[in-house]
């Protein structure tokens, strides 16, 4: 206010002496209302610019944030437990998770008869597997020259078997494995009867007694590959005598005992 008078005064002054003629003394007036003037807007422009790019808290104004003040905040929060967390934004590509191939299951083996049997004489243990993992099947071994009172017929080592088995787990390529969750027999083993002049003794699944892991190998496993005991079993013992490479069929291997089953599809 006190400028502003200044300035009206000045000019009164100038109006008075250009009226008198006095040109050098206006022109010297002329420039001293000029400064003054020009200190008043440049002070006023600085505290606007000022009041502008940053109010006071008390103002209820958030505080105008630098770029690099602004990155930051973008970039993460300080949590409680002083971790960053990172906000996902619009942009951000999601890491897609591969399926993968759904790998072996009973469905596979469902078609099949597996067979475990020496060659030589009349035992065998046969097997079925169910899509749902269940499993049936039966031993038996004939001895008709094993003959006495009641059975002239001989003797038959015999069991009805039923069981479980656990998910199949990948170990290799052509490898996996899998565990006998449950197994029942129809009859105690131990046990005897005599029907029809033959005398029946009731026993263990032959094959699958003292298992811990069941191997289940894939049809194109390199026969070199699979242990010579288990390969006994199913054919494949000396492949010097054989063209075969691979193994042409799913296998199973009792791997504490190392009994191996052959298969074949289903009648």
């Amino acid at each position: 206010m006190k400028k502003s008078g200044l300035i009206c005064w000045l000019l009164a002054m100038v109006i008075m002496i250009s009226g008198c003629g006095s040109l050098g003394i206006g022109d010297h007036l002329k420039n001293e209302i000029a400064m003054a003037s020009s200190k008043e807007t440049d002070s006023g422009l600085e505290t606007d610019a000022s009041v502008e790019s940053r109010e006071t808290p008390e103002s209820g104004i958030e505080e105008t944030e630098t770029p690099a003040e602004a990155k930051e905040n973008i970039e993460g929060v300080e949590t409680a437990g002083g971790n960053d967390v990172i906000t996902e934004t619009e942009g951000t590509p999601r890491e897609e998770v591969p399926t993968g191939s759904p790998g072996l299951t009973f469905v596979d083996l469902s078609d099949l008869e597996f067979f475990f049997a020496s060659g030589a004489g009349g035992w065998a243990t046969v097997l079925y597997i169910n899509e749902d993992g269940s499993f049936y099947g039966n031993y038996h071994d004939s001895d008709m020259g094993s003959m006495g009172e009641g059975y002239p017929h001989g003797t038959i080592y015999y069991c009805d078997f039923t069981g479980r088995f656990s998910a199949p787990v990948q170990v290799n390529d052509y490898t996996y494995s899998m565990q006998i969750e449950e197994l029942t027999y129809a009859q105690d083993a131990g046990t005897e009867e005599i029907r029809d002049e033959t005398l029946y003794v009731y026993s263990d699944a032959y094959g699958l007694n003292d298992a811990k892991d069941i191997l289940i190998y894939l049809p194109g496993a390199p026969l070199d590959q699979l242990p010579l005991d288990f390969r006994s079993w199913i054919g494949y013992y000396d492949l010097s005598l054989t063209t075969d490479t691979t193994l042409p069929f799913y296998a199973l291997n009792n791997e504490n005992m190392q009994y191996g089953f052959s298969s074949s599809s289903r009648d």
